[in-house]
């Protein structure tokens, strides 16, 4: 991206190059401890470390840089991951979670600032709208080569099979970020500092490795590394490499493997035979040999022959049954399946409701509705992605990624959708316009909230006398005591009725059975006089 002027980032590497150490080390007694009282709990022991030991991320090994091999004390190594992703259960899952996060409409915008309003950040974006759409250009194509989805892909593959999402940063000579490139995460190899923790520029924190050994040393400004998942477990390996679904589900998707190879193998190969007849007692060999031999030549792989009607010579003496047995069973699939499939789906944050074998229409909508929710942290976990290299590498810390996960690719549920949303007072028609990609209008009633109701749509806090009734702030729609007859300001008779003769001859006999109101200069007066201090009435807004 071209440079910015007045724009300057330093790295914290060279902040903590100044300090000695950001650790203070407290004595080794506690205060107020006698050993010498009765049932005293001592002194801890003194710390065996060095004079300058400071506290440790996790308890490395001796020579932890010189083990290249990426983990290298795990139950599974990136290359058996792959291997148990490529069960097809498990291949369907992870596509259908590619294919919910990256079709998500997604959007360079400002970044709020704690307590800013809606109004104050567009007002700011339109102050930034260069650099708004210089952001929004880069990532459409990030690597110059893929767009947005295109790129996507391959990132979410290697977080949801390995956990270990890179992201190279191609730079141009002046250090400007050029592109970005999805790299194989299980190609990299993690370093530690002294303390455990991952080594600050320039020191090298990962290494690249080509056929098994190291090919290039990468800085955390050259390589982001983003595994999800760090879910330490006793090895060396889970406190540096991410724990992705795909090893979470690792035993299960081996017996679901077996489980396929075991229904391949039924009808590939095997010892026995779909039919078994037994013959009677004393028939020679040769006439079974017969029998056999032609019915196998007259039906082996003839699939539109086995489902006609044959007849067959019989062994058995006349009005004796013959002996068959069929000894396939009529389903290989059980209560297993079911578990197993939904088990896999819930692992990778989908829905299993496609891939049951009952689909009930009434529980679509919440099936879309819990596959939003397995996929949100995968969404999430792409926005802190981009984030991190918006806001830490390109050091533009007011710009932030917006995916939203919840759009309705259905265009009838989106535009029901849009229009409850507009009849509530929670979008103005022109923001409901601007959501389908349609041009705003121009009348002001465009941009106003408002309620559509039995007489239309009306605006929120503008009274509608012509129509008889009048919105409140909180958006419901009111009868108004105003006759639509005497026209937009108050009426002649502030004690007329609905229909526009008085109160006390709308109820009949002569009686007033409504409230009187009369509006006073910003105050209300149930006895309805004229009571005004200085002739000016307060604006009509809403009367009960």
């Amino acid at each position: 991206m071209p440079s910015r002027s007045g724009l300057v980032v330093r790295p914290v590497a060279s902040l903590l190059s100044g300090i000695r150490s950001l650790y203070q080390r407290p004595p080794n007694t506690i205060a107020g401890i006698d050993p010498q009282n009765w049932g005293s709990p001592f002194q801890p022991v003194a710390p065996f470390g060095p004079p300058k030991a400071e506290p440790r991320a996790f308890q490395t090994w001796e020579g932890q840089n010189l083990i290249f091999t990426p983990r290298s004390d795990s139950d599974y190594t990136a290359a058996d991951l792959k291997a148990l992703a490529t069960y097809p259960l498990a291949r369907i899952c992870l596509e259908n979670v590619k294919d919910t996060v990256s079709r998500a409409p997604w959007e360079i915008q400002m970044r709020p600032r704690p307590g800013e309003t809606r109004n104050s950040v567009q007002s700011r974006a339109r102050d930034h709208k260069d650099d708004l759409i210089l952001l929004n250009r880069f990532f459409e194509y990030p690597d110059r080569q893929h767009n947005w989805q295109e790129w996507l892909r391959p990132l979410l593959d290697d977080m949801l099979v390995i956990d270990a999402g890179s992201v190279l940063l191609r730079t141009t000579t002046r250090g400007d970020i050029a592109e970005l490139t999805v790299v194989d995460g299980s190609q990299i190899t993690r370093y530690v500092d002294e303390l455990g923790y991952t080594p600050l520029p320039p020191s090298p924190a990962y290494a690249q490795l080509f056929w098994g050994s190291p090919w290039c040393n990468l800085t955390t400004d050259e390589l982001v590394y983003k595994p999800r998942n760090i879910a330490r477990r006793n090895t060396l390996s889970s406190c540096l490499y991410g724990f992705g679904p795909t090893e979470q589900l690792a035993p299960e998707i081996q017996i679901g493997m077996k489980r396929l190879e075991f229904v391949l193998s039924y009808y590939r190969e095997g010892s026995v035979p779909g039919v078994i007849q037994v013959a009677p007692r004393g028939t020679s060999p040769d006439r079974i040999v017969e029998a056999m031999e032609w019915m196998n030549s007259q039906l082996a792989g003839n699939l539109a022959a086995r489902n006609q009607w044959r007849v067959i010579q019989g062994f058995n003496e006349p009005g004796k049954p013959e002996q068959i047995e069929f000894t396939k069973e009529p389903l290989l699939a059980g209560l297993y399946d079911e578990k197993h499939i939904r088990e896999i789906a819930f692992g990778y944050g989908t829905s299993p409701q496609r891939l049951m074998k009952m689909i009930r229409t009434e529980g679509k909508g919440a099936s879309d509705a819990a596959e939003v929710e397995g996929t949100l942290p995968w969404v999430l976990w792409v926005k802190g992605v981009v984030d991190f290299i918006i806001q830490r590498k390109m050091g533009m810390v007011d710009y932030e990624l917006s995916i939203n996960p919840y759009a309705e690719p259905d265009p009838l549920k989106n535009a029901a959708a849009l229009t409850m949303l507009v009849s509530k007072a929670i979008l103005t028609p022109n923001e409901a316009r601007k959501r389908v990609g349609e041009e705003l209008r121009p009348e002001p009633e465009a941009d106003r909230l408002g309620v559509i109701g039995g007489q239309g749509f009306v605006p929120i806090g503008i009274p509608s006398v012509q129509a008889g009734v009048f919105t409140d702030e909180q958006g419901n729609v009111k009868p108004h005591p105003v006759s639509p007859t005497s026209g937009i300001g108050l009426p002649k008779d502030h004690n007329a009725g609905r229909n526009g003769t008085p109160a006390s001859q709308e109820a009949g006999g002569g009686r007033s059975t409504g409230r009187n109101v009369g509006i006073e200069n910003g105050r209300e007066s149930l006895d309805g006089k004229k009571n005004f201090t200085n002739g000016s009435t307060r604006r009509l807004t809403q009367i009960y």
